[in-house]
Formats: C-alpha cells, sequence, structure tokens
C-alpha cells in the first residue's frame, strides 16, 4: 500500500513539475531580441534550407526575430562548439543533424549532446542519395562493390570528415566497396567537384541532385536512409538491395546547456504547432527536398538519436 501510494504521489509531482514548465513556457517573455540559429554548414545545402524555412515560420509563431547565421567548419563541429560555449540566455540555438553523433565519434569534436538544452528534432531527410555520373554506367551498388572491386582505389567518394557523409563512405567500404575516400565540403561544394571529374562518388539529398537526376547526367543507385520514404520510391535503400547502409538523418534544434526550461519548452511548442498546422511548410519542404513534416520531443529525440550513436559507433572511423 504504502508503495502505490508513493509510485501515486511520484506520478502527481511529475505532473505537476510538467504543468509547471508548460505554463512558464507560456508566460516567459522570450524572445525579446534576435535569436540566431546557428548552422554549422554553408549556406545552400539541406540543413541551411531547413533552418531558414522553420525561422521564417518561428518569425510569426513567436513574433520574434530568428535569424540564420552560417558557421561552417570542421564537417560541422565549429558552430556547435560556438554554440555549446555560448552564453545560455536563448539567444542562440543550434539547428544540425545526425552528423553532429559522426563529429563525436571520429575525434572531430570531443563533446556529445549532453553538453546542450536539447530542444527537439525539428525535421527528418528523407535521406540522401549515393550519386555517380551516368559514365561510369553503375546502377545499383552491387555493380559498384564488382567495379571497385576490379579497380580498387580508382572511384573517389567525397565525404565531409566527421559529418554524416563520412559515415556512409565508410558503410559502402564495409560492404565490400573499394573506394579512395577525399574530404570534401559541403552538399553544393560536393556536386561541383563530382560535375568537374574531381570525384566519382557523392551523398546528396535530393533536392541538390534533382535536376541532374531528371536529365540523366547523373544517376542515383540506393538512399542512405533506414526506411524507403513514399516521396522517392524509384531510387531503393540499401537494405532492399541486401546491404545495411541505413541511417535516419534527423535535424535537431539545441541550446546551450542551462537555458532556462520556459525557454526550451517555448520553441519546442513552436516548432511542433508549425510541423503540425503549417500547411505552406509542409509543401515548401515537400517541393524542395521530399521531405514531409516530423517532430519529436526532446525526450522521444533524444532517443531515437542514441539509437543512432549506437548504429554509428559500429564504425571504423580511424580507418
Amino acid at each position: 500500500m504504502k508503495r502505490s501510494r508513493l509510485l501515486a504521489l511520484t506520478l502527481v509531482v511529475c505532473v505537476l513539475a510538467g504543468s509547471v514548465v508548460l505554463a512558464s513556457a507560456s508566460s516567459v517573455q522570450w524572445p525579446r531580441k534576435p535569436v540566431q540559429i546557428i548552422v554549422p554548414y554553408g549556406a545552400g545545402g539541406d540543413t541551411d534550407f531547413n533552418a531558414r524555412v522553420l525561422a521564417e515560420r518561428l518569425n510569426k509563431v513567436l513574433g520574434g526575430n530568428f535569424v540564420v547565421v552560417n558557421m561552417a567548419g570542421t564537417g560541422g563541429a565549429t558552430g556547435a562548439r560556438y554554440v555549446k560555449d555560448a552564453a545560455n540566455d536563448g539567444y542562440t540555438v543550434l539547428f544540425h543533424h545526425t552528423g553532429f553523433l559522426v563529429s563525436k565519434l571520429s575525434g572531430v569534436s570531443d563533446f556529445g549532446l549532453d553538453a546542450y538544452e536539447f530542444v527537439c528534432i525539428a525535421g527528418r531527410s528523407a535521406g540522401n542519395i549515393i550519386t555517380l555520373h551516368s559514365k561510369h554506367g553503375i546502377t545499383n551498388l552491387q555493380e559498384l562493390i564488382e567495379y571497385s572491386q576490379a579497380n580498387p582505389g580508382k572511384l573517389k567518394i567525397a565525404a565531409n570528415t566527421g559529418a554524416t557523409t563520412h559515415a556512409t563512405a565508410l558503410m559502402l567500404r564495409d560492404i565490400g566497396a573499394k573506394l579512395n575516400i577525399v574530404d570534401s565540403g559541403g552538399a553544393a561544394d560536393r556536386i561541383v567537384a563530382l560535375l568537374g571529374g574531381h570525384v566519382d562518388i557523392i551523398v546528396n539529398p535530393y533536392g541538390t541532385l534533382k535536376d541532374y537526376l531528371e536529365t540523366g547526367e547523373l544517376v542515383g543507385i540506393a538512399l542512405d536512409s533506414d526506411v524507403q520514404p513514399a516521396t522517392i520510391p524509384d531510387i531503393p535503400i540499401g537494405a532492399a538491395q541486401g546491404y545495411d547502409i541505413g541511417l535516419p538523418f534527423y535535424y535537431f534544434l539545441a541550446f546551450p546547456k542551462g537555458t532556462d526550461p520556459a525557454i526550451v519548452e517555448k520553441l519546442s511548442s513552436a516548432v511542433k504547432e508549425i510541423v503540425a498546422n503549417d500547411a505552406g511548410y509542409a509543401e515548401t519542404i515537400m517541393n524542395a527536398y521530399l521531405q514531409t513534416p516530423t517532430y519529436y520531443d526532446a525526450e522521444e529525440g533524444l532517443r531515437l538519436m542514441q539509437e543512432a550513436y549506437e548504429k554509428l559507433s559500429r564504425l571504423d572511423f580511424t580507418d
């Protein structure tokens, strides 16, 4: 009986604590000045695009001024560190993705998500496409493996060290592809490198490849997602071809450690509202990157990120 009462009391306390945070979130006077959304990559890529589309909607929902600032460098670690070390006053927030985990595992950074106040998962990519120039005549993963084994090291794959492209390149190696991994910049830089013949394989989001795939100049041989998106039915994921190279690619928001929980909750609630109700937002991300609106709160978001971390931790980033 005592145990039951204690459990009931604990549940009541938890509910009341949650109610206090929600009440505080609705009453907190934030934002009162511009909020910097730090994107740790250059302009023109999918992360930048998603952050800017979301910022535009946040300005309307919260009545503030959310400004996207690109801070590229070290596979996303430069911008991530900047936010980690910023004042925890609610006016600097990180917009990153699953690549954050790769930075930690590859040794590019020495801190994890516990260095922040995790806000929420604010989106999910439809997946990056493993892409080659059509001149190679390679149309699937099996053909890539066979060609690369017959010509070890000849094919160069562009990978941003410490980012998700780095992880995908290692996954391709693990399934038998004999590739030469070369360091590259962001998504826009990789397109230029592929078209210029400086690399042979890139791993990019659909939106950056759309025009070239439609003309047939480039060929997408696989998606690196862990699930087949309904929006891209014609390019199979690795698992559908018999190879486990899938990875969930989430976009997330995080404040510096110690940020007021009411501010964290207010931003999370605003994102939830946009994802659930803004048809214009849904249409914009669908048209550009074939994404569907996605939101997970801090608890579920961190659980999903931990699952991704466990899968990534099986890769040898020292190779």
